[in-house]
């Protein structure tokens, strides 16, 4: 009785275990929380939201600020996330988008909400800039609050450097940058530092404006100008020559690492929007003219590039009063002055005018500009202050990158193979004979040993004798029937031609391009041996790599057959519920990867004080604040180990539906028979179940393996820039999407498939042995 009893409340208790992290899941909160979206958790961003959260919190006493950031890739992460949440109609109460085509997708697809009428109540419609308006206009209606206005064609650099290198001061245009690259390169150090793809996508952007004009700038994105004329490609070619002059190969992390060459020194210029002031000046103790400098980028002088930040009132938000309190304090004048003064960026509602001298709020990047083209990725090209915009016929198709779609790109077909759309019809089944009548013999020309025919076999019908009928000796075709394996092939033939063109095939490309040099845009088909396996085996970063993907391969697999055990054998004793807990424990299964980390990095949250959250809170509210931890963030070489933790929970529950099948499958009567013969319920467990249970164990283990080594979309969304946690998979990613280092992604992928191979080999050979059995 008291095994049953101990059995039942070994089973709530990882019921409450398994359930923690499905509590957390539920996005925003309460009727007396906001949660707010956003990807500024950078220096200077991350403490101007916090000042407006604070403000916002005093005005509304009894309400608290969610604050839902997301970090890494300049938005690109927190725009992935929040499209799974828009998709599973889960929106935040307020999320951060682009003013233009990035905001114009949301509306379109009926994910925000008219904010007109706030507008008129406000009064804002008369303090903002045309330009700006028209940017957050679609078809006469507003759907979104700005909080700032970048800009975002600046060449930064540090003046010691270039007092150092004899440079006269920063180049003017991309060809003086291309004469000064030459003699930065002979001093030993890198001309431009670039970041992940991101940043080389706006480095692009900036070297069209500088090399085109704003005019013509404008007109291309607008498709008055085409891609093939002699101006674009020319500027076309001068980017790639800049580009050649960057260090492509360190192209990884974000945008910060970019900016720290430059003030380390190995660097001198970097291309980047004003935002970079607020982190060297916060993070970096930086100061203006002295440690560091900007200037407009080349061939943009007077020109002002900008962007802008807004936040809208998403469609099914939970508590949309509140959110309309967040927007009004984005668009007053106490929380635009919280978020932007000292931090480079500028109050959208600012009286600044072309040609002003630089001053507060952002003043220093605009001085002398007369022109403001928007970002063609995040806003329609506009003029400003002045009323001349792109017209909305005429702007370039939806984009929510940091670049536009290029026009002259062929779209991808994604009508998928069609399949014929008639099968042959099968052949006619015999007619039915009664048993033991033996089938007549084909009709036959007879003929006697003379040669003359042969007298005609009478057939019995209703009795009586008849002649056969006339004709009944000639010929007649014989029917070839189908072999069984050619009608299984045809069947098969479109999957296995789909399967051997887009998997084996795409397979045999990536091992291809493993032995190439190709670097950048352009396909380079040589071959170079195997010189990029020996230099990959020689990257301190793929060592380290490999490293972490061992160590989480290991408390993976452990943790997910611990824990997977443990719910199975609870669950195989027959419990009252039963299927109530198999779901609890099911339940992370379904859950996607990206949601899965998102919930997680809150529970492995490593805040101290009053931001303490997470296991870290529950072990400090429990009195066991000797188990708080760094997890992840640890600096210890370990910290991969916390995110298997995830990992493990995550699948624990296919582990689980593993072992209770094979538990089931055991017959009774040995378990029977073992405890007649006086074996206690731990004998039965290792004498009796775990041999049985070893088939069960071996897939298990196999797969998990299998799993943990493409592991990618989880240790992403966890902290994707925490190099501690860096993974094969992760930088794959990073060197091939955000270096362009296509080569070295290729032998990558080329060492895990063959990884894999090597795992999932004896898996497949097992399971013939058995087959043959």
């Amino acid at each position: 009785m008291w095994q049953g009893r101990v059995g039942v409340l070994a089973l709530v208790v990882v019921a409450v275990l398994a359930g923690i992290p499905m509590c957390a899941a539920g996005g925003g909160g309460g009727g007396n929380q906001l949660e707010v979206y956003s990807w500024w958790t950078g220096p200077g961003e991350e403490e101007g939201l916090a000042a407006m959260a604070q403000e916002f919190e005093s005005k509304n006493a009894g309400i608290t600020f969610v604050n839902a950031a997301v970090s890494g890739g300049a938005g690109s992460n927190a725009k992935a996330i929040l499209a799974s949440r828009l998709l599973a109609n889960d929106p935040p109460d307020s999320y951060q988008r682009h003013a233009g085509l990035e905001l114009e997708d949301d509306v379109r697809s009926g994910k925000v909400q008219d904010l007109s009428a706030l507008y008129d109540r406000e009064g804002w419609r008369d303090v903002l800039p045309k330009g700006l308006l028209d940017n957050l206009t679609i078809d006469g209606r507003i759907y979104a609050v700005p909080v700032n206005i970048h800009r975002a064609n600046l060449l930064w650099y540090r003046p010691a450097a270039l007092d150092e290198l004899g440079l006269a001061g920063p180049p003017k245009t991309w060809a003086e940058f291309l004469d000064q690259a030459e003699r930065i390169k002979q001093a030993g150090r890198t001309p431009l530092a670039i970041g992940p793809q991101w940043t080389q996508k706006h480095l692009f952007e900036t070297v069209l404006l500088g090399e085109l004009g704003p005019d013509r700038y404008e007109r291309l994105f607008a498709g008055a100008l085409g891609w093939t004329a002699p101006e674009v490609t020319a500027a076309l070619a001068t980017y790639q020559r800049v580009l050649s002059h960057s260090d492509l190969r360190s192209a990884s992390g974000d945008w910060q690492p970019q900016l720290d060459r430059v003030m380390q020194g190995t660097a001198v210029y970097a291309v980047m929007g004003d935002w970079v002031s607020g982190y060297l000046e916060g993070a970096k103790k930086q100061r203006w003219q002295q440690g560091y400098a900007a200037v407009a980028s080349p061939g943009s002088d007077g020109v002002y590039s900008f962007l802008s930040d807004a936040f809208t009132l998403p469609t099914g938000a939970r508590n949309p009063e509140l959110a309309l309190k967040w927007l009004v304090e984005c668009g007053s004048t106490e929380g635009q002055n919280l978020f932007n003064p000292g931090r480079a960026r500028s109050p959208p509602g600012s009286t600044w005018t072309p040609g002003s001298t630089p001053g507060t709020s952002g003043g220093r990047w605009r001085s002398g500009a007369t022109r403001a083209p928007g970002s063609p990725a995040r806003s329609p090209t506009a003029s400003w202050p002045t009323t001349r915009t792109t017209p909305r016929s005429t702007r370039p198709s939806a984009s929510s990158t940091r670049t536009a779609t290029w026009a002259t790109w062929p779209p991808r077909s994604t009508e998928p193979t069609r399949r014929p759309d008639e099968r042959p019809a099968p052949a006619a089944r015999p007619e039915h004979r009664p048993a033991g009548h033996r089938r007549p013999a084909r009709p036959r020309s007879h003929r006697d040993d003379a040669g003359a025919p042969a007298p005609a076999r009478a057939s019995r019908r209703g009795g009586r004798l008849a002649a056969p009928a006339a004709g009944a000796g000639a010929p007649c075709p014989r029917m070839r029937r189908v072999p069984g394996w050619l009608a299984g092939l045809g069947l098969m033939s479109p999957s296995l031609i789909l399967v051997g063109v887009f998997v084996y095939g795409f397979i045999g490309w990536n091992v291809r391009v493993s032995f190439t040099s190709w670097q950048g845009l352009t396909p380079v088909y040589d071959f170079v041996g195997l010189d990029n396996y020996t230099a990959l085996w020689n990257d301190a970063r793929w060592r380290t790599d490999a490293r972490n993907v061992l160590v989480f391969t290991a408390v993976f697999v452990a943790g997910a057959l611990a824990l997977g055990f443990v719910m199975a054998l609870l669950l195989e004793k027959g419990a009252r519920g039963e299927a109530f807990y198999r779901g609890v424990f099911l339940f992370p299964m379904a859950i996607s990867f990206i949601a899965t980390a998102i919930v997680w990095r809150w529970l492995l949250d490593n805040g101290t004080g009053g931001d303490t959250a997470g296991l870290n809170q529950l072990f400090s509210d429990l009195g066991l604040g000797f188990l708080r931890s760094d997890w992840h963030k640890s600096d210890s070489s370990w910290a991969i180990a916390a995110v298997a933790l995830p990992a493990g929970w995550a699948l624990s529950g296919y582990v689980m539906a593993l072992f209770l099948a094979g538990m089931r499958a055991i017959p009774g009567t040995f378990r029977e028979s073992a405890r007649i013969d006086g074996a206690s319920e731990w004998q039965v467990l290792w004498y009796v179940m775990r041999p049985a249970l070893r088939p069960v164990t071996f897939s298990a283990v196999l797969i998990l393996i299998h799993i943990s080594l493409k592991t990618f979309d989880l240790i992403y969304a966890l902290d994707q820039g925490n190099l501690k946690i860096d993974t094969p998979s992760l930088y794959m990613w990073f060197t091939t999407f955000d270096g362009g280092f296509y080569d070295r992604g290729a032998t990558i992928a080329t060492v895990l498939l063959v990884g894999v191979a090597l795992i999932i080999g004896p898996y497949i050979r097992h399971w013939l042995r058995t087959e043959r059995r």
